[in-house]
This record gives C-alpha cells, sequence and structure tokens, in this order.
C-alpha cells in the first residue's frame, strides 16, 4: 500500500514541476495510476472482478467538462455558468407554465400507472404522489436524456476530491454493474454521478433499490 501511495504521489507531484503545471497529458497519466493502483484494488477487496474493473475503466479519461472541478497539479479553472434550475432562484426553478405542463403530464402518467403506484405504496408506505414528482423533477418523467459515462463522471470527480464519499460512489457504481443489475456500457449518470430517471446515487441505489417486479 505504502508503494501504492507513493507511486501516485510521484505522479502528482510531477505535475507540479516547470512547465508542467497545465499538462493535461500528466493529469491523465495521474487518474490512470490511480484508477489502476489505487480504486481498482479497494474495488477487488468490496467483491468486484476484474472483468467489470476493466471494462469499466477501458478508454476512461477525465471529464475536462465538469464544471468546479481541479484535479490535481491543475491550477483553478474560471467557473462555468450553471444551466441548471436549481441553482438559480427558486421561482425559476418552479415556473409555473413549466409546473403547469409538467403536472399535465403526471395525471396521464399516474392514470396509466395507478395499479403499479398503488402496489408500491402498500409495500413502502411512500404515496405515489411523491414517486411522480421525484421522477417529474429528476428526468421528466424519463425525457431528459441521461448520456453521461457514469464511471467517468465519479472517476473524475472521486479523483478532484479530497474526501472519500465519491470514491465510495464510483465503488458503488462498480458494485451495480458486478450485480448485473446495468451493462457496464449502459451505466449513465448526470454531470453530478446520479443515474437512471430518479437520479439516485449509486450507494443509495445498492441501499434502497427493491426488486419490483420480481425479474431480477
Amino acid at each position: 500500500m505504502v508503494r501504492t501511495v507513493l507511486a501516485v504521489w510521484l505522479v502528482l507531484a510531477g505535475l507540479a514541476g516547470p512547465g508542467l503545471a497545465q499538462d493535461r497529458a500528466a493529469a491523465e497519466a495521474a487518474f490512470r495510476t490511480w484508477l489502476t493502483e489505487i480504486i481498482a484494488p479497494r474495488a477487488r477487496a468490496e467483491g468486484v472482478s476484474d472483468a467489470i474493473i476493466d471494462a469499466a475503466f477501458q478508454g476512461v479519461t477525465l471529464d475536462w467538462d465538469l464544471s468546479g472541478l481541479v484535479f490535481p497539479g491543475m491550477p483553478p479553472a474560471p467557473p462555468k455558468h450553471q444551466s441548471q434550475a436549481e441553482f438559480r432562484a427558486p421561482a425559476r426553478y418552479f415556473d409555473p407554465d413549466r409546473m403547469a405542463g409538467t403536472a399535465a403530464i403526471g395525471r396521464k402518467v399516474a392514470a396509466r400507472l395507478a395499479g403499479t403506484l398503488e402496489a408500491i405504496e402498500k409495500r413502502t408506505g411512500v404515496a405515489g404522489r411523491i414517486l411522480l414528482a421525484i421522477w417529474a423533477r429528476e428526468s421528466g418523467y424519463g425525457r431528459v436524456a441521461i448520456s453521461h459515462n457514469a464511471f467517468r463522471v465519479l472517476g473524475s470527480r472521486a479523483f478532484a476530491s479530497d474526501g472519500d464519499y465519491l470514491t465510495r460512489e464510483l465503488i458503488a457504481a462498480l458494485k451495480i454493474a458486478e450485480a448485473g443489475h446495468v451493462p457496464v456500457t449502459e451505466m449513465k449518470s448526470s454531470w453530478a454521478g446520479a443515474l437512471g430517471q430518479p437520479q439516485f446515487m449509486p450507494a443509495s441505489f445498492l441501499a434502497y433499490a427493491a426488486d419490483g417486479d420480481g425479474d431480477g
């Protein structure tokens, strides 16, 4: 473990040298070392196979388009404009016209899935209207495209983070793939690493997800 940490430290230290502070190639090399020498062994220790690790990290690079990240050895980038409504004034997030349209669609979805929502409510105690509200706000009942590579997003964010939270989320995403819930190539997330139409983080999925129809 000491040699592993030392290897990553040496790569990162090289980023701080003259003329290399903004060398993206060096940052990418440090990222690959981090994935291989730190994340992969930890994932294996938690039951993830080499096949899943290799498939998940194949060709994965740092996502330089993610806002607010400072990768080791790199200078802070100018903050990017956040276009998502929750980063703006609440009035825009709850725009009346948009909410009315969402509610109209929601009534149709509620009618179509009435039996399913009722069964879920009886089983879990969570009201169907709450589920619909989360579904609506997070992905417009699945109409919003969720297109980011989850392993790239979570890997980039974890690599740029000083804490362990995002590393745990990256490992959780690997566990989801290992369990066969989602193929590696179909593991898509938001820019923040949240998965699926209700936008739950991977660890939350592992903790709370339930098989509603018994098909595995």
